[in-house]
């Protein structure tokens, strides 16, 4: 069956996030030496590198059950961090802890891949719907999407769809269930899946799911024709491989480079290993 919709995550996938990774990193830590505490910020090489150390299989629990490797990205990283920090203090993590986050995310702006220009072009010329499904605010992408300088025409045509939650691990929401027999495929979904991890990996992501058939309804499209495309396999690409989308993983760069784990999963699901998004129009 042909590829009539493509899906695009944002951060990491369309984004250098390897080249703002320290600056990123070193804002944070500023950040939690001026709002928390100096001995929070003293610990932080110590705890920066117990999560890298015990990632994969710590993972991030902001939804409070494993969502992806705890040292993924620098963003998870963060927050893995503080959690870690505020229980070695025996202390609970600060409320303004997601404020720094967003403070070092706004001022250290990962820059978008060269290709995606093109790249987008040539999936619109093609006749492809092309949207993007990304945890980060819906505003804040539409307007990293404007910096690509799309055609008004092509511009318009793609979707953005932001706070996507991923990372919850949930059910559907009662009162705005998707049409059948979309739904369906949800209720379909075993809750996880084995894989070489010592861990199982969720899979029945509601928000996530809200978010994939928001796109399938608006455009008439449906799994079987959809390429998702993510860098994390665990919170983009696992669910929509049980629902039979087709995948493209891009390889994270050093210093976050995938996991065995995430490889092996990927040829499982025949999915495609790619460095950069030139490759997709191959």
């Amino acid at each position: 069956m042909a590829i009539r919709q493509v899906v695009l995550d944002f951060d990491g996938t369309c984004t250098l996030v390897e080249n703002i990774q320290r600056a990123f990193l070193e804002r944070y830590r500023a950040l939690v030496a001026a709002e928390w505490s100096t001995e929070a910020a003293e610990q932080w090489d110590e705890n920066v590198a117990a999560v890298r150390a015990a990632s994969p299989v710590a993972a991030w629990m902001l939804g409070g059950a494993p969502a992806a490797p705890a040292a993924a990205d620098p963003y998870i990283l963060s927050g893995e961090v503080v959690a870690l920090t505020a229980r070695r203090l025996g202390v609970r993590a600060p409320a303004a802890a997601a404020s720094w986050y967003f403070t070092a995310y706004h001022e250290n702006p990962a820059p978008l891949r060269a290709e995606l220009h093109d790249l987008i072009v040539g999936l619109v010329d093609d006749g492809c719907q092309v949207a993007f499904v990304s945890n980060s605010d819906r505003k804040k992408v539409a307007e990293r999407i404007t910096e690509i300088g799309l055609p008004p025409e092509i511009a318009e045509r793609v979707q953005v769809h932001g706070n996507a939650a991923k990372f919850c691990i949930q059910e559907l929401w009662f009162e705005k269930l998707p049409a059948e027999p979309l739904a369906a495929r949800f209720r379909a979904l075993p809750p996880t899946a084995r894989s070489s991890l010592e861990r199982p990996l969720y899979l029945r992501r509601g928000a996530y799911f809200h978010a994939l058939a928001g796109v399938w309804e608006k455009n008439g499209t449906t799994p079987e024709e959809t390429l998702v495309v993510g860098d994390v396999w665990e919170m983009d690409l696992a669910m929509p491989a049980q629902l039979g989308c087709r995948l493209v993983l891009v390889r994270r760069p050093d210093p976050y480079p995938p996991y065995d784990y995430e490889l092996e999963a990927a040829a499982d699901a025949n999915a495609i290993v790619v460095d950069d998004l030139t490759q997709l129009g191959k």
